[in-house]
């Protein structure tokens, strides 16, 4: 692999992704392949070029921002940064599942969470369950997200109209 010292590499993008929802239903491997394993293997090849510093943190926020599902491999450390996370759920609101616990507690990132993808409301904290305002936002973009709902709100008109 080519050094950063000589080379002066400053950006990595990649151009590989698969975006299309219906390119993963009709080959699920092959998006797998290029989506997950791709990231993976674009960051690993990343930290072999600028090192294992978890405190790159404006490299890591930039890759989470453009795919959230990358939050998966970065450094538990980072899993922690409310930025890195908030960028990461914002892009794909399932990835607040790959968060420190403490951040699906933090109302800012679940609601950012939820408002990519209702049915974040799964991987956040319990107490978040109950909070009105981020279960309304998770069904109105997700309606199947009524499942995560605490009990105590199942049963108010305002949250199943949505």
């Amino acid at each position: 692999f080519p050094s950063h010292d000589t080379h002066k590499i400053d950006v990595v993008v990649n151009f590989a992704a698969e975006s299309s929802v219906d390119k993963s239903l009709l080959g699920a491997e092959d998006f797998l392949n290029s989506n997950i394993i791709g990231v993976y293997n674009l960051m690993e090849s990343c930290k072999a070029i600028w090192g294992e510093n978890p405190k790159d943190k404006l490299f890591i926020q930039e890759v989470v921002r453009q795919d959230g599902s990358a939050l998966e491999y970065v450094h538990p450390i980072l899993k922690k940064d409310k930025s890195i996370v908030l960028a990461a759920v914002k892009s794909k609101g399932w990835s607040i599942l790959y968060a420190d616990k403490s951040l699906t507690k933090d109302k800012l990132v679940v609601m950012e969470a939820v408002k990519s993808y209702g049915g974040s409301l799964e991987y956040v904290d319990e107490s978040l369950k109950k909070n009105k305002f981020i279960v309304l936002e998770a069904v109105k973009s997700y309606g199947i997200a009524l499942k995560y709902v605490h009990e105590s709100l199942k049963k108010d008109k305002s949250v199943g109209v949505s």
